[in-house]
């Protein structure tokens, strides 16, 4: 029987294979021949992820050790089973006994080595491997010993010996997988990562599933930045084992580099669930929570690595810059005196410990910490702004602007050098601290309370208000500020800015035409004549803004509202990809105008790249995290990409601050929709049609909503207020003549579909709705007709095939029916119905 089950499993008959073993084990439960062999069938075909069958395989293991103490195959496969499940002490138990009951098995010493060599235990896998060499130099195992043993060298930076290794290698043998794995691993370690990508490539074509070169091949990705490319290549790592603890940490941290901070901790997360003393997954954890803000949090998961490793400088430097931000500059000194004290060039905490010296006052101290930093990176824009920054502290206002003009000379467009010193207060605020705005506006009413006529006061206020979004109120204080001070023409600009901001467009324009009365030559007058191009152009005033526009930029070339306008007349005429390199061209002028920002993203998000314009979006909701339409929008992008849970949530956002935003309301009707929740879909359209009765499209998802909840007249009555509005509109016809077919109006349905195709005669669903309707008429051959048309637009519509191999069925032509029906099945190979009807037809075939 032994041997019968032997010759079945050559044949790949696993499962007969297996019931042979379990007769014998019923026969004699002492037989652990069997009971090795039904373990090694349950391993070898199982999955990495199938913890519950290696837990079964493990068990039969354990019963041949019991059985049989010295069978050295039982323990070599308790410690395979075990590997999985990264519990490396164990399992190494196992191999070394495998290898103290066969001490010339050279699969127990590969094994063994393998395991300490993925607990980075480099040099002791060396003299396992060795070993192997050592029993029998020329044996398969002994050869891929050599390889392991060459990239073990590398990794502990033997590199010279490792190389000499490789190249013999690769010399004897061209398509040497481990040698090509670790010329790569040789070009990695120095930095050479396109070529090292080249030799991961080679080496993956003769081992595809290699977990060692995919995740490497994704380390060369992620250190050249291209981290979407990265993380595909840790998938495919995930995909064999889930439990790979580098790939786990390292995808982590190309999402963390993407700035998804949320998504990136889940993956360290997952990385701890396994090793909860996996250093880089605690430092990346506190660095995201850090740049999440959550500085105190970041500092526990600090001190979790540091408890492991006190000395890694980077852990220490982050810990230094949360107490920094949570004003706890004495501490965070502290901490960046122990990063200096491993490296006294360290720039990053050099600069942080100026800093705090400069929250604290000692501006003497900090300008000389600033020096030093600026001894390693001369270059440093942040630096010099600091340092000038702590100048204007000491009055020093000629240093200071010496330190702005060195500045500019670096960047010529750098802004921040030009701030104005009484601005200090409410320009180093960011827009999203609603906090230190609030503190602003006290100072400003307290001005206004000490001198009512301080237009400066109101305007004051005004910018304050506006980064909540209370318009309404906002521009009282600007025409406030206007009546107390007619000729001041920032007062002017900040309410027709606030004017345009809530798109009412002609009155903004009116209030930059008062601009350009007072002073057409003044800054803000200029700046005035580019948002009226700008207003101009978003009320259809094309060819007057156009010609503005060409004006500006003929009269200055590098004109940031020229070009801003320029990029917004080629959005306007769907010229997207020429817009992008205006607004392009605009940002490198002007990097933090939200308005540049949130254009590119809708040209991006017109383009249908929706995770680049989602970047740009991310960056004006870095500046203003309440832009209604670029929290819309992200949720809009979201929803081409199918993550409609997301998308929600940023329509959710937008609504906190306007409940009546139509385009939140209409999308997270949609979203709702394409989620399969019909009822909620329709209670969110009916609260945007509340606003906007008119508009087509959520007057059209409302009748989809119906249609799908088997509502066919309602449906219809919707469709119909659609095209009552638009009679070409398609999908209110194809809608409208589906439900007349649900509802067995055949005829009529067939003339809705005519009217639909009327409007897009490529349609293949539109096709083969008409031909079902023609099917259910018994017209057959017109039937055909129609699929066939669908089917030269899409030659692998299955339900084409599946329905033409009904009409044919009905019509008696089994031969031909079965023809079709196997088309479908080549699609859907598990369809029932296709199934059911071939089987039919070949009943019928051979009466």
């Amino acid at each position: 029987m032994y041997k019968k089950g032997n010759t079945v499993i050559n044949q790949n008959k696993f499962e007969d294979a297996k019931q042979i073993y379990q007769d014998i084990s019923k026969i004699n439960p002492n037989h652990d021949l069997s009971c090795l062999k039904i373990s090694d069938l349950l391993y070898q075909k199982l999955s990495v992820s199938d913890q519950q069958s290696y837990k079964e395989a493990k068990e039969y293991y354990n019963q041949c050790s019991s059985i049989n103490q010295n069978n050295s195959c039982a323990y070599f496969g308790r410690g395979e089973c075990l590997k999985v499940t990264n519990k490396f002490d164990e399992t190494q138990q196992h191999f070394i006994q495998a290898i103290e009951i066969n001490s010339s098995n050279l699969q127990n010493y590969f094994a063994y080595g393998n395991c300490l060599r993925i607990q980075k235990k480099y040099q002791e896998a060396i003299n396992v491997y060795d070993q192997c060499l050592i029993i029998d130099a020329n044996h398969a195992d002994a050869f891929a010993a050599k390889g392991f043993k060459r990239i073990c060298l590398i990794l502990i930076d033997q590199i010279d010996e490792a190389l000499h290794n490789i190249q013999q290698s690769i010399t004897l043998k061209n398509d040497s997988y481990l040698g090509l794995h670790g010329l790569g691993l040789y070009l990695y370690t120095i930095g050479d990562y396109l070529n090292a990508l080249e030799h991961f490539d080679k080496a993956l074509a003769i081992n595809p599933l290699s977990v060692d070169t995919l995740h490497y091949k994704g380390q060369c990705l992620y250190q050249i930045d291209q981290f979407e490319q990265a993380i595909q290549q840790y998938d495919k790592v995930l995909a064999i084992n889930p439990q790979f603890l580098d790939t786990l940490q390292y995808k982590g941290a190309c999402l963390r580099e993407m700035g998804e901070y949320e998504q990136a901790i889940e993956w360290y997360d997952k990385s701890l669930i396994i090793n909860p003393q996996h250093f880089l997954s605690l430092h990346d954890k506190g660095a995201c929570l850090y740049y999440m803000g959550q500085y105190e949090q970041a500092i526990e998961w600090c001190d979790k690595a540091l408890a492991i490793n006190p000395q890694f400088i980077d852990t220490l430097q982050f810990k230094g810059q949360c107490l920094y931000w949570m004003d706890q500059f004495e501490q965070a000194i502290q901490w960046y005196d122990k990063a200096l004290t491993i490296n006294p060039q360290y720039f990053l905490s050099l600069h942080g410990k100026g800093s705090c010296l400069r929250e604290m006052g000692k501006f003497e101290q900090a300008i000389e910490q600033y020096d030093k930093a600026l001894a390693v990176d001369s270059q440093s824009e942040i630096c010099l702004h600091d340092k000038g920054n702590t100048v204007i502290n000491q009055n020093k206002f000629e240093d200071a602007k010496q330190i702005y003009q060195d500045i500019s000379k670096i960047n010529p467009n750098h802004d921040l050098s030009c701030l104005k010193i009484s601005d200090l207060l409410y320009q180093k605020l960011s827009v999203s601290d609603q906090q230190s705005y609030k503190e602003a506006k006290e100072y400003y009413n307290q001005c206004s309370s000490i001198n009512q006529n301080n237009s400066c006061a109101y305007f004051g206020r005004g910018e304050c208000l506006k980064v909540t979004n209370k318009f309404d109120e906002t521009q009282q204080h600007f025409i406030q500020a206007i009546e107390i001070n007619s000729s001041n023409l920032q007062n002017y600009f900040a309410y027709g800015n606030c004017l345009r901001i809530q798109k009412k467009y002609q009155e903004a324009i009116n209030v930059y035409d008062q601009c350009l009365i007072i002073d057409a030559n003044h800054a803000d007058a200029f700046a005035a004549k580019g948002f009226k191009r700008i207003c101009l152009i978003l009320i259809d005033q094309i060819d007057e803004a156009l010609h503005n526009i060409q004006q500006s930029i003929t009269l200055k070339n590098d004109s940031y509202l020229g070009l801003h306008g320029l990029g917004l007349y080629l959005y306007t005429i769907g010229d997207y990809l020429n817009a992008l390199e205006h607004f392009d061209k605009a940002l490198a002028i002007n990097p933090l105008s939200v308005d540049t920002l949130h254009y590119k993203g809708q040209c991006l998000y017109q383009i249908d790249q929706f995770e680049q314009a989602i970047q740009q979006y991310d960056k004006v909701l870095a500046i203003n995290p309440q832009f209604l339409d670029t929290l819309q929008y992200k949720g809009a992008c979201l929803r081409e990409m199918g993550e409609y849970e997301q998308a929600i949530e940023w329509y959710d956002k937008s609504l906190i601050i306007n409940p009546q935003h139509f385009l939140s309301l209409h999308d997270k009707g949609a979203c709702l929709y394409y989620m399969g929740q019909y009822e909620q879909a329709i209670e969110w359209c009916d609260k945007a049609l509340a606003i906007n009765p008119q508009f087509i499209d959520t007057l059209q998802f409302k009748g989809q909503c119906l249609y799908w909840m088997d509502q066919f007249e309602q449906a219809i009555q919707w469709y119909d207020k659609a095209l009552t509005i638009n009679p070409q509109y398609f999908l209110s016809l194809h809608g409208k003549g589906s439900c007349l077919r649900e509802m067995g109006k055949f005829e009529q349905a067939i003339e809705q579909y005519d009217k639909a195709l009327a409007v897009d005669s490529q349609s293949e669903i539109c096709l083969h709705d008409k031909g079902a309707c023609l099917y259910s008429m018994g017209k057959y051959e017109e039937a055909i007709q129609l699929y066939d048309k669908a089917l030269a637009i899409n030659p692998q519509s299955e339900i084409c095939f599946h329905n033409k191999g009904a009409c044919l069925k009905e019509m008696g032509q089994y031969q031909q029916a079965i023809q079709w029906y196997e088309k479908a099945l080549a699609i859907n190979s598990q369809s029932v119905d296709t199934l059911k009807q071939k089987e039919y037809c070949l009943q019928n075939l051979n009466h």
